[in-house]
């Protein structure tokens, strides 16, 4: 049941941040009127996820270890809920998601043998990389989903870089020889007899693809791309849990 609670955790938090990121543009779209009510839509909805994600972290029993990115998915909800009438106050939101980002990566390292990873190790940087993948993706795909016929091409490359950075990890994680650090095989080896992970790393290259078959597979795409996130987030939670 932890592991559930950590992946309602980072999925959540992850789309909060994702939408701190990419409300941002909306200065590019001012005129765009559908795009202006999306983002207001849109900041409350990214406050609810914050915070909800936040009371996930203690449902899951692990307050102690991920103190740090619950609150600051606590502190980027609420900033996101006043940024709609305080408009300052939206690139402080971006700078706390990219370090709630940095906080999840951080505790979130594979150990192996009892031993955490180095953040800065390659085995260290996956957790970090896909989440980081994730959240941009997230945020893109709400806002080109919902931002209006003017906004949504803008949004959509992001979207594919996101979900091709991901899909790249994903895909050499398990290529690991016997020359790499432990924790990086024993990663790959978890991985590939998860079948969440196959799921995810499929998901996300089919909806790669989806993005270049217009419109009408947007609600199609969509689904795929917090399909892909939530089996992404499974596998790290399954993983952090397992070493644990």
């Amino acid at each position: 049941m932890s592991q559930f609670f950590l992946m309602c955790f980072l999925l959540l938090s992850n789309i909060a941040a994702g939408l701190a990121v990419f409300l941002l543009w909306r200065r590019r779209f001012a005129a765009d009127a559908a795009f202006s009510a999306f983002a207001r839509r849109a900041r409350l909805y990214g406050a609810i996820c914050a915070a909800l994600g936040a009371l996930a972290v203690p449902a899951a029993g692990l307050f102690g270890e991920m103190a740090c990115p619950a609150l600051l998915s606590l502190l980027l909800g609420m900033l996101l809920f006043v940024s709609d009438r305080m408009k300052l106050v939206a690139p402080l939101a971006v700078l706390v998601a990219v370090a709630c980002i940095l906080a999840q990566g951080a505790s979130l390292v594979p150990v192996f043998d009892g031993r955490p990873s180095a953040l800065g190790s390659v085995a260290g940087s996956v957790p970090l990389l896909l989440l980081l993948c994730g959240s941009l993706g997230l945020g893109a795909e709400l806002c080109q989903w919902k931002g209006g016929d003017n906004a949504a091409p803008a949004f959509i490359w992001p979207l594919r870089v996101a979900l091709a950075g991901q899909l790249l990890i994903l895909a050499l994680v398990p290529c690991a020889g016997e020359n790499a650090e432990p924790a990086l095989q024993f990663m790959g080896l978890y991985w590939m007899d998860t079948q969440l992970y196959w799921a995810g790393a499929l998901s996300t290259g089919v909806t790669i693809g989806l993005t270049f078959m217009g419109r009408a597979t947007a609600v199609f795409q969509s689904v795929l791309v917090f399909f892909c996130m939530f089996c992404v987030r499974i596998s790290i939670a399954g993983l952090y849990v397992l070493g644990h």
